[in-house]
């Protein structure tokens, strides 16, 4: 029977090696304290450091979530959403 590659490149080391050396292997976890950056607002903040320089052609917009649409009538709902979808 064959090893597969990730079998044949691991390598098993012990806690005595690692013990001397004062290195994570993980990163240290979030905690709740430091607030969480989304993909958009990054983006948003990328937007506001450049100015006038970002480009015109990238639009950022907010996600459309249930709250937004929920005092809109059913029958109107489903046009407003293709409306609001970028095609």
């Amino acid at each position: 029977m064959r090893g597969s590659l990730p079998r044949l490149v691991a390598r098993v080391i012990s806690k005595s090696e690692i013990a001397g050396q004062n290195a994570r292997v993980f990163p240290a976890p979030l905690s709740p304290k430091e607030p969480r950056v989304s993909t958009l607002g990054l983006l948003l903040q990328q937007k506001a450091e450049a100015g006038v320089d970002y480009p015109a052609n990238i639009r950022l917009e907010p996600p459309l979530v249930k709250t937004t649409l929920a005092r809109v009538p059913a029958d109107v709902r489903t046009e407003l959403k293709d409306y609001l979808r970028e095609r």
